[in-house]
This record gives structure tokens, sequence and C-alpha cells, in this order.
């Protein structure tokens, strides 16, 4: 199959990655594009699309950006990507850290050459998309090396580390340089209109969300205002506009530790390395300039990052830029270790740049994190020291466990090393180059629309849904917390669902939907269409459901992407003394995946534990002779005061590691003497478990027993903290804890449950 390069491939990639600017420089170029029907499609039995196909490249590559013109992927593991290269595969490439959905996927740096044998695979997991494009990217210096303005160290020690510069690693300057031509025509364009603000348009939530985050920003900032507090703002380089201006601040309060997270080709050298990590965070990324101040090699040189000198902020920890300097280890430290030679120079820089900037590793302040995705807020503020992980600021898995577990030996080294400091200020003067008509931006609110469509996901089957055993076993009856007095239920697929009316079959279509309301304290009214039905209950099975009257919008979600109101499997409606009773059934594989009850960005070994317990909570329930409930009707409720915490659908769209637990972990419950187990799990100790007894005994309660495998067992993590939960069974921060110790989930359930076993319940 030929590449195809025609002139819309061009213009559509340069339109995505650059937006409408191209830079004057040659080294990064866009030379093979590859589109979607040059791929061998695959399906397989799992519903999964797979397309893969060997490519081919004339030069170096160093990163590659895969593109969905229509289609914004609505979890981290949607695309799964894998590459062989010379029969090495590389399957944890994408950069999803503190991303955002978008539709332009890209990978860490990942350096190829010409001769090598490279094959691509992607795996949809649900929503396939209709067209898309590979697009890699050169980063071979072609023209000649770049140094227009190398950065001058303010007062550098003489004790501190060698500095290659940014000229020695031939970093392209004109990467981060506005092209003339561009000036040119945003100059006319400013006369054109008398250099009238740009106007941007936005409604009135995205308004409300921009100064609520605004708010809340600036809130936490104002806590250490001198580390905030810009001394100058550079928007040129001689005659060169500066993509994103220097900035730098008056004081560096927190030193920032990075891994840079490709995994290493020993045939490239550091500078290859540098140079497509530059290129990936100047105009992949669109930072136009390396995110990290310094980069630690990988035989521990020290390397020149962001252009600017001392003083500079970067583009490292979202939020946190200004105040902080970033280093970055180059390799991916979830897999490697440090070396001999990088530990040593990360800690020799560490201690130059707290020597330099007078900062006390120790010294607790306060700086701003994003809110996870179930806080309600944006921003909130969070207190550390000033040696700290990327991790600690950020969504992030960053630098890695192997080096993120050796955080308070080298808080200790260095701070023996550097002692009693006081901050040193920034001594170059205030100088703030005037913001020019084309950045100055005002907002202008507008209305939303009057009626919003409603969205079906896009699977479709024209065969009718009838629930089976080969979901899983025997299903789960979950009653919701849907209080109202009547409900509008409607598939949210394109399958054919299957409608009840007390015994009767109904008719029912996939763009139906049923309107539910009571009817006495007995019966239902049921209309569907022109349809009116009227029975005690109501069941309507499909893949998945939608209860359009339940508006469940999470607090954090302003772009109204997840509304928790939709279900698997079965919903089915009883009429209640007057009262709605709403029920879902669904496999308890299926249920598993909708709990709230670990976080998505939990370490995998933790999941796998809480959803292991979960599973054997729900499955000693379901048993008849272990009723929770004193009714046939439901095994549990989506309520965690009365049983787990349970979100359904959306959650598991928006929840991709829990899905992956759930997986990996499939039919797997605790068990002790072969009988399931009631697995007790809790959020955090204060420094041990409590045993049943113990627990029972302080409650009050009567005839206390004790159990073999819930006994009192020490919890290291949280030694002189406050308990958070019953303290029985499994505490929550310890799991935590041992999982960073790389422990598997058995062994976590088997630290806090004596002599229990964790098998399948087949």
């Amino acid at each position: 199959m030929q590449i195809k390069q025609s002139f819309f491939s061009i213009l559509l990639v340069l339109l995505l990655l650059f937006g409408i600017v191209s830079p004057l420089t040659f080294s990064f170029a866009v030379e093979e594009v590859y589109d979607y029907g040059q791929f061998t499609d695959k399906i397989n039995t799992s519903s999964q699309k797979i397309i893969e196909k060997d490519l081919t490249f004339s030069s170096s590559r160093t990163s590659f950006s895969l593109v969905f013109p229509d289609y914004i992927p609505t979890a981290d593991d949607d695309i799964e990507v894998e590459w062989t290269i010379d029969g090495k595969k590389f399957d944890r490439i994408l950069d999803i850290d503190d991303a955002t959905d978008i539709s332009v996927i890209s990978t860490f740096p990942l350096v190829t050459h010409p001769t090598q044998n490279i094959h691509l695979k992607v795996t949809f997991q649900k929503e396939i998309p209709s067209d898309f494009l590979v697009i890699s990217s050169s980063q071979e210096p072609t023209w000649k090396k770049l140094s227009f303005a190398p950065g001058s160290f303010i007062a550098l020690a003489e004790s501190g580390p060698r500095i290659i510069t940014r000229a020695e690693w031939w970093a392209d300057e004109s990467l981060r340089y506005l092209s003339p031509s561009y000036v040119t025509k945003k100059k006319a364009d400013w006369v054109a209109r008398g250099e009238t603000p740009k106007v941007i348009t936005e409604t009135q939530s995205a308004h409300d969300a921009r100064i609520k985050e605004s708010n809340q920003f600036t809130a936490i900032n104002a806590m250490d205002p001198d580390a905030r507090n810009t001394v100058s703002i550079q928007r040129f380089e001689g005659i060169h506009k500066l993509f994103w201006p220097i900035e730098k601040v008056k004081k560096v309060s927190k030193i920032v530790i990075h891994h840079t997270a490709e995994s290493l080709d020993q045939d490239a050298t550091d500078d290859v390395l540098i140079r497509a990590i530059y290129s990936y965070h100047a105009q992949t990324r669109a930072w136009w300039d390396i995110g990290y101040n310094y980069i630690i090699g990988q035989r521990g040189q020290v390397y020149e990052g962001r252009a600017g000198g001392d003083y500079t902020e970067g583009a490292h920890v979202y939020g946190d830029n200004a105040g902080t300097v970033g280093i970055s280890v180059i390799g991916n430290y979830d897999v490697l270790h440090l070396n001999r030679d990088q530990e040593k120079w990360l800690l020799d820089t560490i201690t130059w740049l707290a020597q330099k900037y007078g900062i006390d590793v120790n010294a607790d302040s306060v700086w701003a994190k994003v809110c996870g995705k179930w806080e309600n807020c944006i921003w909130k503020a969070v207190t550390t020291p000033s040696l700290i992980w990327h991790r600690d600021l950020g969504m992030t898995d960053c630098p890695g466990n192997n080096i993120y577990d050796r955080l308070g030996e080298f808080r200790a080294t260095v701070s023996a090393r550097v002692g009693s400091v006081k901050p040193i200020y920034n001594p170059e003067p205030y100088k703030i180059d005037p913001v020019e008509p084309e950045d100055m931006v005002t907002y202008q609110t507008i209305e939303p629309p009057s009626q919003i469509p409603s969205t079906r996901l896009a699977w479709t089957d024209s065969q009718v849904f009838t629930p089976t055993a080969s979901f899983g076993g025997k299903p789960i009856q979950i009653k919701l917390s849907y209080s109202g007095a009547s409900m509008t239920l409607a598939p949210a697929t394109l399958k054919k669902p299957n409608a009840r009316a007390g015994v009767k079959i109904v008719p029912f279509t996939s763009k139906d939907t049923a309107n539910i309301v009571l009817d006495g304290n007995e019966n239902l009214k049921i209309s569907i269409g022109n349809q009116i039905y009227t029975a005690k209950t109501f069941s309507l099975s499909s893949d998945v459901l939608r209860i359009s009257s339940w508006s469940r919008l999470p607090d954090w979600d302003s772009a109204k992407k997840y509304n928790d109101n939709l279900f698997r499997w079965k919903i089915t409606l009883r009429n209640q003394n007057g009262r709605l009773l709403v029920v879902n059934e669904l496999p308890l594989e299926d249920y598993l995946r909708g709990i709230w009850e670990v976080s998505n960005t939990d370490l995998p070994e933790k999941i796998k534990t809480i959803i292991v317990a979960a599973r054997s909570y729900a499955s000693f329930y379901m048993n008849p002779q272990n009723r929770k409930f004193s009714t046939i009707l439901y095994d549990g409720s989506d309520n965690p005061d009365e049983f787990q915490k349970y979100l359904w659908y959306s959650y598991e769209l928006r929840s991709p590691n829990t899905s992956k637990a759930v997986q990996d972990t499939k039919f797997e419950v605790i068990k002790y003497v072969w009988q399931i187990v009631k697995a007790w799990y809790f959020s955090s100790s204060d420094g041990k478990t409590r045993s049943y007894l113990e627990y029972c005994q302080t409650n009050g309660w009567k005839d206390c027993k004790d159990i073999p495998y819930l006994q009192s067992v020490s919890d290291p993590a949280w030694v002189g903290k406050v308990r958070a939960g019953h303290g029985v069974g499994i505490s929550g921060i310890w799991a935590t804890y041992a999982a960073s110790l790389w422990k598997t989930y058995k062994e976590i359930i088997q630290y806090y449950m004596k002599w229990v076993r964790v098998l399948k319940n087949e």
C-alpha cells in the first residue's frame, strides 16, 4: 500500500498539530501520513476492533500522533496502542497523564530509525471511529544549529553540576519563534480591526466554570505570593517573537522531580532523546519549548532544559509552574531503577538548586492541585514539602514508583547537605514586555440552545437483547436510590430491547420510550407510544438503558459529558405501597465495573484488592442464608451507607482501570474454610486495624464472637493518624502503600485477613 500524501492530509495535520501557526523551521517535519483505509481490519470475539499495519519511514522518527477528526474517546482505555519495533513491544506509550479527552492522541517520544521493522496495532474497545490518521514526525536537525539566545545562569555555584547547554545538545531555537510571515499578517489584521481585542464567545456554564477555576486558583496562589509574583515577561528574543513568553518569578519555592516516561533506546544518545522530548513538548503538546528546567541523562549528565535561565517558569506541573523548578530523569521509572550516576547527579542537582534558591527541602507550604473527578472543586490547596515528586501536585504516576518510593531518603540526604537556608530572591529588575493586540482577549457569554439533542451510544445490533446466564453467573439485584413518583425509561443503544408489563411481553423498539407513573398503591401505568398498559411491574432489558427522568450530572463535570443515569442489562419497576421501587438487575461482574469503592487513579494492585473484597461482599449477601435486606426483591442497594457505592454504567465508561481489575480478577472471591466471607474493608486506620470482636464490643452489641480471619493487625502506613471508617478488615490506605511496594492483591488481602484464600467462585 502506498503512503498517502495529499494536500488535504498535510493541511489537516498542520491544522490539528499547530493550529493555524507554522513556525519558521524545517527540523520538525511531517513526512509520512497513513490513513485509516491502509490498515487491515480485524474483528475478534470480544467485540473489539483491531487495526494493524507494518509501517515504513524514510528517516528517523521521534513521536507519533493518532488523529481522530470526528471522534473523542470517553475513557483512557477506549484506545490501546501497541508498537513492535524490531520484535520489541511498546504498549505503555500514550501520554495520558494530566490530559483531557481530545481527538489527537500522542505518544511519548519514541525514537525509530529507517532500518527498523515497525508494526502498529490499535485496538478500539468500544466506539469505532469512522476515520483516523497516523502522523509521524522527524526530529533530526537538517539545517544549521540555532542558538540565538543561550540561557545565562545567575550565580552559578562553582560546586554545581556541569550543565550541558541547549546549544551543546543542538536545540533548534526556531521551534520557539513565530514566523515573520505570521507576524506580518497579524499586524495587518490589527490595523484592519483598529487593534480591537479578540472576542471569544462562551456559554454561561463555561463562563461560570472559568470564573470558578480562576477564583479557586487565585485564592491558593495568594498563600505564597512571592513564588507567584512575576518579575519579568520576555515576549521577544531579538527580532523573534516567542510563541510562549519567557516568564520569571521573584522566588523559587519548590523542586519537582519527574521522569520522561519513555522506554530507553540503548542505540539513542542523550542528545537524540532530548531533542525528541523537545520537539514533542514544543509542538505536539504546544508548550513551545521543553517543559522541564533540567534533564538528567542516561549516565547522569545534567542538561539545560527550558530556555531562559534561572527563575524561569517551566511547563512541567500544571497549575504550579510559577515558583517551581522541574528536574526530569530520562526513562520510565515504573520499570527502571536509577543507576549510580543518575542518582549521584540527581542528588547533586537538587542540592545545587536548594542552595541557589535558598530552598529548605523539608519546609511545608500550600500549593494548588487539580481536584479529582469526584471532588466538588476544580483546584484544591495541598500542603507539601519543598522537594516533591510530580504526582504530589498532579493527577499522574510521574516520576514512577521506583523514584517515588525514595522521596524521604532524597529529602533527608539533601537536607543534611544544605543545612539552614533563607529564600534567595531574583536579582533581575522588573521588566514586563507590553501585551500586543493579538494577545488581548475578552469573553462574551452566550445562552445555550433551548433544546439539547439527546445522544445515544454508537452501538448497533438488529438482534433482540435477551438476558442469559452467559453474562457471568447469577445476576445481582440492586435497589436504586430513585425517589420520583414517575419515570422515563429508554434504551441507550440501538439494540432492540425486551419489555414486559407484568408477565406480558409488550412491543418495544430501540427508539421507543416508556413513561411510567404510579396508579394507586399497587399498579403502574405504562405509556409506550400510543399504547397504555396497567400492571403491577414493568421491566425493560437491553445492553444499556437510560433513566431520562433522572438527572445526575457529577458536580465536577462542567462539560456535562457524564450523566450518571445509564444502566446495564435490566431495570424493573414496582408500585410498593404507593412508592416507586426501582431495581437494576445485572451480572455481578458488570455490577463491579460500576461501583465506586476505589479510585480509577489508584495503583492496580490496590484496585484489585478492593474489587475482590467488593465481589466477596456482594456474593455473601446474594446467598439466601445471608440476606442483608428482608426481601427477595433485591440483594443490595446503591447507597454506600447500606451496601456499596454503585454509580452504574457511566462510571464504567470513565473508570477503565476498575474494569480492567474486574477482568483480571474475574470470579475471584475471598473464602475461609471454603465459604465466601463477608469481606470487611474501610478507608484508613490509626496505625492498626480492629478485630471484629473489638468492634462488636465497642459498639455494645450482644453475643459478640471472635472471627478468626478478622483479627487486629499493624497498619504501618497510618501510625498516629485518625481512623476513617469502622477499622475492621482491609485498610485502604495501607493497601495503597503495599501496592506501591509491589505487593500483589492476594498478598494484601491475606495480610489483613488471616487464613483466607482467594479462589474463583465458578
